[in-house]
């Protein structure tokens, strides 16, 4: 994606209109004139519906449970970051969880996703993540996409590696 020329260029621009989040990103895939809208044309605030409100909860949900899960557990070999932030002057990405290998200095990258499956979006997503952490010179060794187990069954508490 290039990025130049019109009013990106401006140094009257704010630098967080500057930098490309991971959410502009996929905006930008989705529909390029929202995108250039969002970024151009400061309009009121939307709202969200009942319906938003809970998809987002339901996602807070997953990725806190998520978080229980036994590789997520710290050992002497790996650290584990949640919501770990990488950036530039110019990029913006938050992975949901980060696994570092405290022998290599190699990272996996975890995206949680309430969802049933890995969707297209879900792939363009750990690829913004992924470029950017690249650029950052990290040593990536897997990313990977975390979904719901549909055929969960539960039985007593949660158990967070099952479902």
């Amino acid at each position: 994606m290039n990025i130049t020329g019109g009013i990106l260029q401006s140094s009257k621009i704010p630098k967080e209109i500057l930098m490309l989040t991971k959410s502009d990103y996929l905006n930008f895939l989705a529909c390029p004139n929202e995108f250039w809208m969002s970024k151009n044309i400061e309009l009121p605030a939307r709202e969200l519906s009942l319906g938003d409100t809970h998809l987002r909860q339901q996602g807070y949900d997953v990725e806190n449970l998520s978080r229980q899960m036994a590789i997520f557990t710290p050992s002497e070999d790996r650290s584990v970051s949640f919501a770990k932030i990488f950036t530039n002057d110019e990029l913006y990405a938050k992975a949901d969880i980060v696994v570092t290998n405290l022998r290599d200095g190699s990272i996996e990258i975890y995206e949680v996703k309430s969802n049933a499956s890995v969707k297209p979006e879900h792939i363009e997503d750990v690829a913004f993540q992924k470029y950017v952490v690249e650029l950052l010179k990290y040593q990536i060794s897997k990313v990977y996409v975390i979904t719901v187990n549909t055929e969960y069954v539960r039985n007593g508490g949660i158990n967070a590696d099952q479902c």
